[in-house]
């Protein structure tokens, strides 16, 4: 019987090595593109990082945000609070058998 991680890896590979063949042009421009070249040969401009870093700033922040609120609104925020409560009182039994005192 196969492992399910080893069988999930081997499915992730599969997925990724079709998208890469399919879209192989977009793939290599986003590989080889000099931005990251120059990251991995180490001659990075310093100016050019943190022009990246912010600009990644400007996109990564308003898509957390979408990412928090698509979470938030299609998730059972109900059953999560519920599991939730009932590890930390897990745990506050747990402290009290061992006579510990955590806020």
């Amino acid at each position: 019987m196969a492992c399910v991680c080893h069988v999930m890896a081997e499915a992730e590979e599969s997925i990724t090595q079709g998208w890469i063949g399919t879209h192989k042009e977009l793939y290599q421009l986003a590989t080889r593109h000099p931005f990251l070249l120059s990251i991995r040969d180490g001659s990075l401009d310093l100016h050019c990082f943190k022009t990246w870093l912010v600009s990644l700033s400007y996109l990564s922040t308003p898509f957390v945000l979408f990412l928090t609120s698509f979470i938030h609104t299609h998730t059972h925020t109900h059953t999560s609070v519920c599991v939730c409560e009932r590890e930390r009182e897990r745990e506050r039994e747990r402290e009290r058998e061992r006579e510990i005192n955590v806020v």
